[in-house]
């Protein structure tokens, strides 16, 4: 299993929240769940007891020998079943549980290592966020768990969490929580606000590619078309439009 970092600047952002939430005291120690090579963990203040966990064992190895020396502990295990030998007075999840199969068996496990004192911070996104005109979309092949801002509710009620905060990142679709821990598990009611929504964002999605497809009439005449980037980007032009369809065009 493999894992990746985070984009260039979001750390800078989180660790200045992290502070603002006082997450990062003197002495606490903070678990960050899907740390990738700890290089996050490293920019945090040496003041901070320091450890991650990631699938990705080839990632741990190398933040260990990068940060180690640093102070920087790294767990090579699975989400929903590694342990610790303390209970973390912060958790962090950016953007890590979309990835994941089974959210709920990972928050639970996150929620059986943590005191009541315990503070969880998820951030991911969420359908509201996703009317963009960004034909890649909402539901991106890279996600195999999508939220609204009730289902991930749910999800971390069904595991014992409850939510205490919410900021909400729209420039990137994302939605940041901070949770606590509770006592007896429960669920939020209100889904057909959430079928109605989702109704809504295909709806907005069909039309984000026809106005795209509509743009790249331009390119009716050309033999060859250069495009600059690629990878998944390129792959949902070549599966929603018909850019790649032409005949005769290299």
């Amino acid at each position: 299993s493999c894992s990746y970092g985070s984009t260039e600047g979001r750390p800078q952002e989180q660790i200045r929240w992290l502070t603002e939430m006082g997450l990062l005291n003197d002495g606490v120690s903070i678990l960050d769940v899907g740390c990738y090579d700890g290089r996050f963990l490293s920019l945090l203040p040496a003041t901070v007891r320091r450890i991650g966990v990631d699938i990705d064992k080839p990632a741990i190895e190398r933040g260990r020998l990068q940060y180690g020396h640093q102070g920087v502990e790294l767990i090579h295990g699975d989400f929903d079943r590694f342990k610790l030998d303390n209970q973390p007075d912060a958790i962090t999840m950016f953007h890590v549980l979309e990835h994941l199969p089974n959210p709920v068996a990972t928050l639970a496990n996150l929620r059986a290592l943590s005191s009541p004192a315990t503070r969880l911070v998820v951030e991911v996104p969420i359908l509201e966020n996703g009317f963009t005109n960004d034909i890649n979309g909402f539901f991106s092949v890279q996600h195999m768990t999508h939220f609204s801002r009730r289902s991930l509710a749910n999800a971390l009620a069904r595991a014992g969490w409850v939510i205490e905060t919410q900021l909400e990142q729209p420039d990137y679709n994302g939605c940041r929580v901070l949770c606590r821990p509770m006592e007896a598990k429960a669920t939020v009611a209100g889904e057909e606000k959430d079928c109605a929504r989702l109704t809504a964002y295909i709806q907005h999605h069909q039309e984000a590619v026809k106005t795209v497809q509509g743009r790249l009439a331009c390119l009716a005449g050309a033999d060859r078309v250069l495009i600059w980037g690629g990878g998944m980007h390129t792959e949902f032009l070549y599966q929603l439009t018909d850019l790649f369809r032409v005949s005769g065009r290299q």
